[in-house]
């Protein structure tokens, strides 16, 4: 069972995710690896990340990281002049951790 999060906080701290790497430079798995290191409270590096859907203009990526929840994002692509070109726009975590 999964719950939603949407959460205004999220979305402005697309950001500051994104914040360490260059302009233009985030793609969907480096943005998505990046929310869910800062919501898991870890390292990026031990975040896997799997897009399950691609398009021009979105994508969905599946999280996991040890000990924690499986989680989906769907994320869009953002306005040129940004300082990424990916941003958030759904989040739902399993309610169990990853067993």
């Amino acid at each position: 069972m999964k719950y939603q999060v949407f959460c205004a906080a999220l979305l402005i701290a697309t950001a500051q995710a994104a914040h360490a790497q260059s302009p233009n430079e985030s793609t969907p798995a480096s943005t998505a690896a990046s929310f869910a290191s800062q919501f898991y409270g870890v390292d990026a590096s031990v975040v896997d990340v799997t897009i399950t859907k691609q398009d021009l203009y979105t994508a969905t990526a599946t999280t996991k990281a040890p000990g924690q929840a499986v989680c989906s994002l769907e994320l869009a692509v953002v306005p040129d002049g940004a300082k990424t070109n990916w941003a958030l726009g759904s989040w739902a975590c399993d309610k169990q951790p990853a067993s």
